[in-house]
């Protein structure tokens, strides 16, 4: 198993992530995404900051920011040298969430031989599973040292067929300092579905395991996550989940001009 997974540039960023998570998990303006460094409260850190860290990665992400001013505040320091790609966000509380989860999950069953497990400190080899799964679906991986919850409490859901093939997957992490805005937000993303076994809502199957079981394991009061407005069946799935749409929120990226990182 590779402890980082990815393109090179991708790796790079992951390798950073892991050493600069001494001083980001002490800092409530900060969240350790993984793969990319995530700024919560630009305005507060700085563009200053940021332009040091955008230098450095190529790539950083503004979560959940108005999306009436951030782009153009963002375009204005930064200009176009770089692309803004966006994400619409959603979040809701637990209670909403576990609602939705449980519904969903008493009107499916699981096919025949299939098997569904969530794991806090998933083994090498699933994590390999996993990573290999998101790259398969234009998900950017996150390393190991993240999906194992070394940096961050973190779960991951995985559904196997009956012929034990990964089919699916999803996770949540609780990557927010306690004295941030999102405090005791859990971030739901990562959801990846095996081409040939599209259709079958399996998304929605396994993203409400994953939200049901980190609940109970992490105790977090409300959850938040973010997909691209074209993506349609990623919406479709965290609905299902719970997930309410954010019309006045979007996270931004900024990358340098023509980096694609992740769907």
């Amino acid at each position: 198993m590779a402890e980082f997974k990815g393109s090179e540039f991708q790796i790079e960023i992951q390798k950073r992530m892991l050493t600069r998570h001494s001083w980001i998990k002490d800092n409530p303006e900060f969240a350790n995404g993984g793969r990319v460094l995530n700024f919560l409260e630009p305005n507060v850190t700085g563009w200053d900051a940021i332009r040091k860290y955008l230098e450095e990665d190529g790539i950083v992400g503004l979560t959940a920011q108005p999306r009436a001013t951030i782009k153009a505040e963002a375009f204005a320091v930064f200009g176009d040298g770089y692309d803004y790609p966006s994400w619409d966000v959603y979040y809701a509380p637990a209670d909403v969430i576990a609602d939705k989860c449980h519904a969903y999950l008493d009107s499916r069953a699981l096919p025949k031989g299939w098997k569904i497990e969530c794991f806090e400190r998933p083994s090498d080899h699933i994590i390999e599973e996993v990573q290999s799964l998101n790259l398969e679906t234009g998900v950017a991986p996150y390393a190991a040292f993240y999906t194992r919850g070394d940096v961050v409490p973190c779960m991951t859901a995985c559904l196997w067929d009956e012929h034990g093939v990964l089919v699916a997957t999803s996770s949540s992490n609780t990557r927010f300092h306690d004295s941030s805005r999102l405090a005791h937000y859990v971030f739901n993303g990562s959801i990846s579905v095996k081409a040939e076994r599209r259709g079958m809502s399996l998304g929605k199957l396994v993203n409400a395991h994953v939200m049901l079981e980190s609940r109970d394991a992490m105790g977090w009061t409300h959850a938040i996550t973010q997909v691209k407005p074209d993506n349609t069946a990623s919406v479709k799935t965290v609905i299902a989940s719970g997930f309410v749409h954010q019309n006045d929120l979007i996270t931004l990226g900024i990358f340098t001009n023509g980096v694609v990182f992740t769907r």
